[in-house]
């Protein structure tokens, strides 16, 4: 069930510069998620992976709502602010991703969905703000060409490669072209990746295993 990957630029440095380059790979404005607040739910289990460090499931919406650009660029505040920043312009649906969390040069304030103005206990937005520095180092935001999916995948993708439900395989992966073996076609896993409505087995909604192909993987 293929997908063709459209992505941001990744990261280049985490000390001397910005730790994630600027500019974004556009990808059609089309979207799997039919309203803002289900976008801003959908950004937000991307970016917690929903769980704690520990795995323990966490609500969404204790995603810290303010996130201070710190002078130290080793803390997780500014690794998070300066994640969202770098593709603040990447266009999801009908609004540009800086618009859901109006990043400026001091502040990234996300407010969570259903739950806006409403302050967390200190320890759940910790552990928010800990389990996303987690989730987006070494990864890039995705979106989906086809359906319009949200996802976080390996540094390594890049535009052309596909996202794929492999059948037996717990997790969607980043799968790319390779050469041609004795006629057919042969692909390469880049890696695995977090895509918001193909996590748990929502494949199925879109009669998606209707269109599944047998892949050779080198």
């Amino acid at each position: 069930m293929p997908y063709d990957v459209e992505l941001p630029d990744g990261i280049e440095s985490v000390y001397l510069q910005p730790t994630f380059q600027r500019g974004v790979v556009q990808a059609p404005s089309q979207t799997s998620y039919p309203s803002k607040s289900e976008i801003e739910l959908a950004l937000y289990r991307i970016l917690t992976g929903n769980t704690d460090m520990h795995g323990k499931v966490i609500d969404a919406s204790c995603l810290l709502t303010e996130i201070p650009q710190q002078d130290w660029k080793t803390s997780i505040e500014y690794w998070n602010w300066d994640f969202i920043n770098s593709s603040k312009d990447l266009r999801i649906g009908e609004t540009t991703l800086g618009e859901y969390f109006s990043c400026t040069n001091n502040i990234c304030s996300a407010s969570p969905p259903g739950d806006r103005g409403t302050a967390h206990e200190p320890d759940l937005v910790y552990a928010a703000m800990s389990s996303m520095a987690a989730k987006v180092k070494g990864r890039r935001l995705l979106l989906t060409s086809e359906r319009g999916f949200i996802g976080l995948g390996p540094m390594a993708m890049r535009p052309g490669d596909i996202v794929a439900v492999l059948i037996g395989h717990n997790r969607p992966v980043v799968i790319r072209k390779t050469l041609l073996v004795g006629g057919r076609q042969t692909w390469r896993i880049v890696g695995e990746c977090f895509v918001e409505g193909l996590m748990e087995a929502e494949a199925a909604r879109f009669s998606l295993f209707e269109q599944s192909t047998d892949l050779i993987f080198m």
